[in-house]
C-alpha cells in the first residue's frame, strides 16, 4: 500500500511540474493573448505551494532580476487578483489572497512599502524590509520597538521603519536597488 501511495505522489509531482512548465511557456510567449497570460500567472501562483518552494521563489526572483518589466507585470497581476477579492467574504478566498501576497514577498529581493503587516512579514522569509509611516503617533510605538528587537535577531539589519519625512536619507540606496 505504501508503494502505491509513493507512486501516486511521484506521478502527481510530475504532473504538477508539467503544469508548471506549460504555464511558464505561456508566460514567456510574448505573443500570447493577455487573457491567457493572466490565467497562466494565476495558475502559477496556485501551483507554487504544491511544487518545491525553491522553484517558485527562484521563478519570482529571476523574473524581477532578469526582467524588471515582467516583475512589474507580476506585481500588477497580484494586486489585481487581491483587489478583486477585497470584498470577498469567503474565508478560503481570503486565505488564498493572503497566501498569494505572502508568496510574492517570500520570493522578493526586498520589500519597500508602508509600515505594518507586510513589512513585518518580509524578514520572516529572509527578505529585507524598508517601510515608511506618516505619523508616529498614528500607531502603537511599542509595536515598532518590539519589531526592531525581534527582527534584529531574525534578520540583522533587515528591518527598517522610517518616518516618511526621512525618505531622503535612503533615496540613493533605493534608486540603486530599483534600477
Amino acid at each position: 500500500m505504501r508503494a502505491v501511495a509513493e507512486g501516486k505522489k511521484e506521478r502527481d509531482s510530475k504532473l504538477l511540474e508539467k503544469a508548471w512548465g506549460i504555464n511558464q511557456f505561456i508566460l514567456a510567449a510574448t505573443n500570447a493573448p493577455a487573457t491567457n497570460r493572466e490565467a497562466a500567472l494565476r495558475r502559477s501562483f496556485e501551483l507554487m505551494p504544491q511544487i518545491s518552494r525553491e522553484t517558485g521563489t527562484n521563478w519570482l526572483r529571476s523574473n524581477f532580476a532578469e526582467s524588471p518589466r515582467q516583475g512589474l507585470i507580476i506585481l500588477s497581476a497580484v494586486s489585481q487578483m487581491v483587489q478583486q477579492g477585497m470584498n470577498e467574504r469567503a474565508l478560503d478566498q481570503r486565505q488564498k489572497n493572503l497566501e498569494l501576497q505572502t508568496q510574492l514577498i517570500a520570493g522578493a529581493r526586498g520589500f519597500i512599502g508602508t509600515y505594518g503587516g507586510f513589512s513585518y512579514l518580509a524578514p520572516f522569509y529572509g527578505v529585507s524590509s524598508l517601510s515608511f509611516f506618516s505619523r508616529r503617533n498614528g500607531f502603537e510605538s511599542h509595536h515598532l520597538e518590539l519589531a526592531d528587537r525581534v527582527f534584529e535577531r531574525v534578520l540583522p539589519g533587515g528591518f527598517l521603519a522610517l518616518d516618511r519625512h526621512d525618505a531622503h536619507l535612503v533615496e540613493p540606496a533605493i534608486s540603486k536597488v530599483v534600477q
